[in-house]
């Protein structure tokens, strides 16, 4: 599914994929090696620490949005719940990496956490997949590799010839392991990934309102919200309302009319329900 398809995936990308871009780094190379010519010296410490702030913050209804996403969100999201510490999340990876149409750049996510987490049954996941002899793309051989590393670094043998991912994802595991930290109580759910993964729907709109599709005219009505992190993410035709997704201790989206007034709620159903009775406003 991509961004602009629905309101609460495109909220969740928003917030923690786009900021820098990290999907560009988190296959790791990027981390492991920097060309020799680059000036300004990027450090994979300081990048994960970020990434880590992101994971601490960002709540497991939000992840299972990112895992409706395309290839980038999913492999941020992946990289989010390993650094939180998420091994709820297990049977949910276990079961993306060997989902079909799993183009193999998001695998490599899975496989870390995976890896990072360390338990037998993760191994298992992982020996699952590594295992698999059904055709797939370039990327997706490329992860078997990855699967195979991690099941050596967690089984301490070969089960398979050495990938030479192994040494890379030693490093990427070290990284995760330096940085992460256990989710805050708040952001965690007492359902299961798995289930509420499976029950997902997109989130319909009311039928005036339509997703914002321009980065440039979302933040340009970011702009106008005057408090709580706001993002802006679907807007009436005649543009009178606005809805955003935003952070407060007890409200994570809000409805704002052209002339200020605005409105708070604590899910996307409140705020929905809302837009359609026409009380979007205070």
């Amino acid at each position: 599914m991509l961004p602009q398809e629905d309101v609460q995936v495109l909220a969740a990308v928003r917030r923690y994929v786009m900021p820098g871009r990290p999907y560009a780094k988190l296959h790791g190379w990027n981390l492991r090696h920097r060309p020799a010519h680059v000036a300004d010296a990027f450090v994979a410490d300081a990048f994960v620490a970020d990434l880590a702030e992101r994971a601490a913050a960002i709540t497991d209804h939000e992840l299972v949005c990112l895992f409706h996403a395309e290839w980038r969100a999913r492999l941020t999201a992946a990289w989010l719940v390993a650094l939180s510490g998420r091994t709820a999340f297990r049977d949910l990876l276990g079961k993306l990496l060997i989902r079909p149409g799993n183009g193999g750049r998001e695998a490599r996510g899975y496989v870390l956490a995976l890896t990072a987490f360390g338990t037998a049954e993760d191994a298992a996941h992982l020996r699952h997949f590594a295992a698999r002899t059904t055709p797939g793309s370039e990327q997706h051989h490329f992860s078997r590799g990855w699967a195979r590393a991690g099941l050596r670094l967690l089984t301490g043998h070969g089960e398979f010839p050495s990938p030479p991912e192994t040494e890379l994802l030693a490093f990427l595991r070290a990284l995760v392991t330096a940085h992460a930290r256990p989710a805050p109580a708040h952001t965690r759910s007492p359902a299961s990934p798995t289930e509420r993964f499976h029950a997902w729907r997109p989130t319909p709109l009311p039928g005036a309102w339509t997703v914002i599709t321009p980065e440039s005219t979302r933040r340009a009505l970011d702009r106008r919200f005057p408090f709580a992190a706001p993002l802006s993410v679907a807007t009436t035709a005649s543009g009178a309302l606005t809805l955003y997704n935003v952070r407060t201790p007890t409200h994570r989206w809000a409805t704002r009319t052209e002339t200020g007034g605005h409105r708070l709620f604590t899910t996307v159903e409140e705020a929905l329900a809302g837009l359609s009775s026409g009380d979007g406003s205070a």
